[in-house]
């Protein structure tokens, strides 16, 4: 994508801030990106996973910006955005985003990255990350999912997400 400058801008639109192939600062329209992201070819994802988890890497990206870019990495991305989010998974100001970019990637390591973030989580983040987890179909995690369960030291969010995740996972 080339150089947007400000003013083609609408009023209060959002826009993205990343560096294009040439490592020049590229502005873009929100908007232009999803749309991008929506209508890629199966052979360009790996390259605009590769933009987006640059993009979740740049100092000073804002929440805003963090849950866009991982709304999109939602579409694209595979085993290898999974350290970059599993990083976010065990911040509970980015948990929420991270796990939402996790829920589709297949394959064990985002179901790892998933159970590894539960004892860094509270609250409704770590109630929200056990429903990630029982939705993924992650049977592994039974034994510590009751063990959340029958913790009273536990936020009752907590607590009752395991409740409902344990009964999902019944074999």
């Amino acid at each position: 994508p080339g150089s947007v400058a400000g003013d083609d801008f609408p009023v209060g639109s959002q826009v993205v801030v990343h560096r294009n192939d040439r490592g020049e600062i590229v502005i873009t329209p929100a908007e232009r990106v999803r749309e991008q992201v929506l209508d890629s070819l199966p052979a360009d994802r790996e390259r605009i996973e590769g933009r987006l988890l640059d993009a979740l890497r740049l100092a000073g990206i804002t929440d805003a910006g963090r849950a866009f870019v991982c709304q999109m990495l939602a579409l694209v991305a595979g085993p290898r955005s999974v350290p970059v989010l599993a990083a976010l998974l065990k911040d509970p100001k980015s948990a929420e985003d991270a796990r939402y970019a996790l829920q589709p990637v297949t394959g064990p390591e985002a179901d790892a990255a998933l159970r590894d973030a539960l004892g860094s989580l509270s609250g409704p983040a770590k109630a929200g990350l056990i429903g990630t987890i029982a939705l993924r179909g992650d049977t592994t995690v039974r034994a510590v999912l009751a063990g959340i369960q029958a913790n009273p030291s536990e936020a009752p969010v907590v607590r009752d997400a395991a409740a409902r995740a344990l009964d999902h996972l019944k074999a």
